[in-house]
């Protein structure tokens, strides 16, 4: 029977698993919180070819919705061709069963939640809280997560760095987004000082006070390290899975590294060596076929929390990304377009079809993105204030091109009427400009729920505006 995560492996889960590259350890902590979330590791394989073999089989797990029985049986398969001996739970029945549902049920909830937490950032701004559920499928509850079940937070609480599940091998725990609307379905008083309350008609209890339940020691049986970890929460789960694509996390490998057996720690290095930048390598997972940030790491960021907004919507992404000051004047070059004098431009290819996503780091835009954008907003010129309103823009423009090319096309070259121009410029001043121009800036403003009256929204219908 296949383990029930919430759904079927979704696009996040998926890419953010195939991502990880196959590292060997000697042991299960070799590599501990957000380390894993570029890397796949299972404890005591080091060879190369038997972590691809076991890599190809989670994958295969992620994708096709692969039973445990079926894992199993690749796993039996693998172990018997790799020659793999000596591995921890080798030797009976009990042992290979435990050790297998340890791996399978690990990645994929490790993924799952990855998966859950790109979503939860991609509608913060619309769902700023988030819910801890208890499940109760859990044959063997821990009694802080029973503590825990129904206690409501902002996403953005320390909170959930360290308790955002799973918090342990067997933890099917998960946190949902709410809006202020759902805490009122769910009975909470409109008073903001309440803290604590009981739904009349479920009689279900919430509170949005996060307890304290202190902290406990832990010493590492290999090392003799101490460690301190939050009461509830396994040693070096205390992490938010997916949450650390960063330059951070590849340092933090690189310093463990260093302390393991030369022919082991050799080949890691290697890989590190080889490796894109992580912030480059999670505009992949969404998606994104080339990726060049040129480390521009504060540019990086800003694009990848926009492209995952847009993942989580099921809106196109470009194919490629270039944070690059010389790609974009060698392009306006080849496309006779002055594209040295803009901060973003979306450019198909004419002959291949690729979308090309150009972003110009010499711009004074990146100084402050959300001054900026409050200010383009007050004059006049962008439709909304966000700070992420040129990036939602442009990716107006390539989600108008895949929905309907011949269209996009014609809106670039054709010229709004002067009835229309009037009704584009009740959206923006930059929406005025011509037909290309509304679709982008009425989508940048549909995307973070801005309202438009019937003659902007039936104008942006007639010119195709994709769907939000």
């Amino acid at each position: 029977m296949a383990i029930n995560y919430g759904s079927i492996p979704f696009d996040q889960q998926v890419q953010f698993f195939n991502a990880k590259r196959p590292m060997p350890s000697t042991s299960w902590n070799d590599l501990q919180r957000e380390m894993h979330d570029t890397t796949f590791v299972v404890a005591g394989a080091v060879k190369a070819d038997l972590l691809a073999d076991l890599h190809e089989a989670m994958s295969k797990a992620h994708e096709l919705g692969t039973t445990l029985a079926e894992f199993r049986k690749d796993f039996a398969d693998i172990v018997a061709k790799r020659g793999w001996t000596g591995w921890t739970g080798e030797g009976s029945d009990e042992g290979v069963a435990w050790r297998t549902r340890v791996i399978y049920e690990t990645n994929l909830r490790t993924s799952y939640q990855a998966g859950r937490w790109q979503q939860i950032q991609a509608v913060q701004s619309s769902r700023p809280y988030l819910i801890y559920k208890h499940s109760h499928a859990v044959l063997t509850a821990r009694a802080e997560h029973l503590a825990w079940d129904g206690l409501i937070m902002p996403v953005d609480s320390p909170w959930v760095k360290t308790h955002y599940p799973p918090n342990g091998y067997g933890c099917k725990c998960t946190m949902f987004t709410l809006s202020e609307r759902d805490l009122q379905r769910l009975g909470k008083p409109i008073d903001p000082n309440t803290t604590e309350w009981t739904d009349p008609t479920t009689g279900k209890h919430y509170s949005t006070v996060l307890p304290n339940d202190g902290t406990y020691d832990w010493k590492d049986p290999k090392t003799g390290d101490w460690h301190t970890f939050p009461k509830g929460i396994q040693p070096f789960w205390d992490y938010t899975p997916g949450a650390s694509l960063s330059a951070q996390a590849t340092a933090a490998v690189t310093r463990k590294i260093d302390g393991l057996p030369p022919d082991i720690g050799g080949q890691l290095k290697a890989l590190i060596k080889s490796g894109m930048e992580m912030d480059e390598q999670a505009a992949m997972t969404l998606g994104v076929k080339n990726v060049d940030y040129q480390q521009h790491r504060n540019i990086a960021k800003f694009v990848n929390a926009g492209l995952s907004e847009l993942s989580a919507r099921g809106l196109p992404l470009p194919d490629n990304v270039l944070v690059h000051g010389q790609a974009f004047g060698q392009w306006a070059a080849k496309s006779n377009e002055p594209l040295e004098g803009l901060v973003a431009a979306f450019l198909p290819h004419p002959t291949t079809q690729e979308t090309y996503l150009f972003l110009n780091p010499f711009y004074p835009h990146w100084d402050n993105p959300l001054a900026d954008a409050v200010a383009q907003q007050a004059k006049g010129v962008w439709s909304t204030g966000h700070e992420r309103h040129i990036l939602h823009h442009e990716l107006g423009h390539l989600a108008h091109y895949r929905r309907a090319p011949a269209a996009y096309q014609s809106a670039l070259a054709g010229e709004l009427s002067a009835a229309e121009a009037s009704v584009a410029g009740r959206v923006s001043l930059y929406a005025a400009d011509g037909p290309a121009e509304f679709v982008a800036e009425t989508f940048a403003g549909l995307l973070i729920g801005k309202h438009f009256d019937a003659e902007i929204v039936t104008l942006y219908q007639k010119l195709h505006g994709p769907d939000l």
